[in-house]
């Protein structure tokens, strides 16, 4: 069994069926198992939504859910609405044309523990074409705290209260990019 790590996944998509399931398998594949897995469907006209609903069916109710959108408007609005949604204590972003290495929540959720001071971290990057297989040979990404990008930030979720709630109205107060 996995460790469980308290990070909510946001993975906005448009038009992603030939990206998608190597984001996702990235994600499946995490030494630590995220807290819940939040696919947002943006309008796509592809297989997209059809991938991301049976990629949920492989876990717990409520440990992945998809959000169909019901007019495209990009990966900015599709990771707010994750983020209404998002349950963790940490929150992460996977685009659905990027992949993590194994470790990647694992390493990350040590390192905001052992500094709960810091609000924002992230790693380097390689970027390799999409049609490249996960290769958990590679060494796991260095965690650094200048160096970021979407892909490699893990922040701690301001809404996230102490008892393991969200405060929705809140999360839906602030203006996020």
């Amino acid at each position: 069994m996995k460790e469980p790590v308290d990070v909510s996944v946001i993975v906005p998509a448009y038009n992603a069926d030939r990206t998608l399931p190597r984001a996702l398998a990235s994600v499946k594949a995490q030494t630590a198992a995220p807290r819940d897995v939040i696919i947002v469907d943006d309008r796509s006209t592809d297989s997209t939504a059809e991938i991301a609903e049976q990629f949920a069916r492989g876990y717990h109710e409520g440990e992945a859910v998809v959000i169909r959108l019901p007019a495209n408007r990009g990966p900015g609005s599709a990771r707010n609405r994750g983020w209404e949604r998002a349950r963790g204590e940490y929150i992460a972003f996977l685009d659905a044309d990027d992949a993590w290495y194994p470790e990647k929540l694992k390493l990350q959720c040590a390192w905001m523990a052992a500094h709960p001071s810091i609000g924002v971290t992230g790693h380097g990057r390689d970027e390799l074409p999409y049609e490249t297989a996960l290769a958990e040979t590679l060494p796991a990404p260095s965690i650094c705290a200048h160096r970021l990008s979407k892909v490699s930030v893990l922040l701690r979720n301001p809404f996230f209260d102490t008892d393991g709630d969200v405060t929705p109205h809140a999360a839906a107060s602030l203006h996020r990019r």
